[in-house]
């Protein structure tokens, strides 16, 4: 009974977040970004002489053949690293900066203002679009270690995404570790924050005001270090480096920045300082 009204629930909330689109004008267009809920939002957006809708899709979320079946619709999406609409190629390689999603909603947004056999032009556009500061942004570099500050990340599923991205471009015996903290911003990160810690090679490192409430929800958890400063936290973290052939290193907090910090830029700062410090002093690299 519980399965079955968490599907109602989240049938309701499609239907109301797609309901704006029955009533809109021709000239208006659509995108939407789906991910796991691919056929129930299909029933939902199914209708007639509404090719302005694009869909966006992952890799494992979709098959062309079996799949792209309602003319109603053009579809975008990621195989082997490059975009597709419907089943012709428009970017040969997505870039490695930030997350494919945002590079699949960005060619898509394009796609409306960009003839379809310009390809050329919106890979030239796209390959020289620049990563914003503290998004996943690597600081430093040295044989033993990668350091990335991704300070922009303020929910949890970014961290999330961050690390899977991470994980999917180094091998396999890498080890890594992530500082999470700030503030929740009234959402419950404790199941992502378990998600992540319940992955192979992964060490997390909690700082900041709610350090002290994940310590208490965790106490049975092993494989997190707690610390209110993320100095002290970067302090253990690259001792336990010297454990490992090849680390990596990824403050992405995953919550705001304002329980110590005016901004997630002021953080960014401040944690690409203490890299700078440890690289010229500790790390004597």
């Amino acid at each position: 009974d519980v399965v079955e009204d968490e599907k109602t629930v989240f049938d309701d909330y499609i239907k109301a977040k797609l309901t704006p689109i029955k009533f809109q004008v021709n000239k208006i267009k659509n995108i939407i970004l789906i991910d796991q809920a691919f056929n129930e939002i299909k029933k939902y957006i199914y209708l007639e002489n509404r090719e302005e809708i694009f869909t966006i899709v992952k890799t494992d979320t979709i098959n062309y053949k079996k799949s792209l079946v309602k003319k109603q619709f053009r579809y975008i999406y990621l195989r082997n690293e490059k975009c597709f609409l419907d089943n012709k190629v428009i970017l040969s390689k997505i870039p490695k900066i930030s997350f494919a999603t945002n590079w699949l909603m960005t060619a898509a947004v394009m796609r409306f203002f960009v003839k379809q056999e310009q390809n050329d032009l919106i890979t030239k556009i796209i390959t020289t679009i620049n990563l914003p500061d503290h998004r996943l942004k690597k600081i430093f570099s040295s044989e033993k270690i990668d350091i990335f500050n991704d300070s922009k990340s303020t929910i949890i599923e970014s961290s999330e995404a961050g690390l899977k991205q991470l994980k999917a471009i180094y091998p396999h015996q890498t080890m890594f570790f992530i500082l999470i903290g700030g503030l929740s911003k009234g959402v419950d990160r404790t199941e992502g924050i378990l998600k992540i810690k319940n992955q192979e090679r992964i060490k997390i490192a909690i700082f900041g005001k709610e350090m002290s409430l994940f310590k208490e929800k965790f106490t049975a958890e092993q494989n997190i270090i707690y610390e209110k400063k993320i100095k002290k936290s970067l302090e253990k973290i690259l001792e336990l480096t010297t454990l490992f052939k090849k680390s990596v290193i990824l403050f992405s907090p995953g919550g705001s920045s304002f329980d110590q910090f005016s901004s997630f830029e002021e953080r960014g700062r401040y944690f690409n300082e203490l890299i700078k410090a440890y690289a010229s002093k500790e790390l004597n690299l």
